[in-house]
C-alpha cells in the first residue's frame, strides 16, 4: 500500500523477528466507527501523500467509518487505543495475521457489522496501490498462495455479478 511506518520502526521489527516486515506475525484488527471519526495512523493509507504528521502518526484525510490495522504486540489493545476512545469505536475483527493480511483486507474486505467495503475509507492512491499489489501477487503466486488468490478473485467476480456487473472501484 502507501508509504507505511517510519523506516527505523520497520528496521527494528525486521531485526527483532528476523523476517521481512510483511511476514512478521501479529494481529490484524478492524475498528468500526458508528459516527465517522478522524483517526491517527502510522500509515498514509488513510491520510494521503500530504498527510498531517503528528506525534502518534498521520491524521486521516477524512472521517473514517472503518480502520484496519496491524500490531506486532502480544496485546494489541494499546495500539488500538491510539485510534480513539473505546466509546467511539467497536472492534469488529481481531485475528492473527501479517501486514500482508492487513493490506489485503483493506482492499477486499467488508465490515461484518454494516457490510460496507473497507476500501471506501482508503485515500484513492492507497486503494489503487493495493489493487495493483494484489494483481501482482496473483501473477507471481504458486501453490497454496495461488489457489487462495484465485478463490478471492472468484468471490469478487461473483459479488460483482450479483450486483449486476458493477465493478469494484
Amino acid at each position: 500500500m502507501s508509504a507505511g511506518p517510519p523506516s527505523d520502526w520497520a528496521s527494528a521489527l525486521e531485526a527483532k523477528f528476523g523476517l521481512p516486515l510483511e511476514q512478521i506475525p501479529g494481529t490484524v484488527y478492524v475498528l468500526h466507527y458508528e459516527v465517522p471519526q478522524l483517526v491517527r495512523s502510522v500509515s498514509r493509507d488513510y491520510a494521503g501523500g500530504a498527510g498531517q504528521l503528528g506525534p502518534k502518526g498521520f491524521l486521516s484525510a477524512n472521517p473514517l467509518r472503518h480502520y484496519i490495522g496491524w500490531s506486532s504486540q502480544a496485546d494489541p489493545r494499546e495500539r488500538i487505543y491510539d485510534h480513539g476512545p473505546a466509546a467511539l469505536r467497536e472492534i469488529v475483527y481481531l485475528e492473527p495475521g501479517t501486514m500482508n493480511d492487513e493490506a489485503e483486507l483493506k482492499v477486499i474486505g467488508r465490515c461484518p457489522k454494516c457490510g460496507e467495503r473497507y476500501a471506501d475509507d482508503l485515500v484513492p492512491e492507497a486503494r489503487r496501490a493495493g489493487v495493483l499489489r494484489l494483481l501482482k501477487q496473483m501473477h507471481e503466486a504458486t501453490g497454496e498462495d495461488a489457489e487462495r488468490l484465485r478463490e478471492l478473485s472468484q468471490r469478487g467476480r461473483a459479488r460483482r455479478e450479483d450486483r449486476g456487473n458493477t465493478p469494484d472501484a
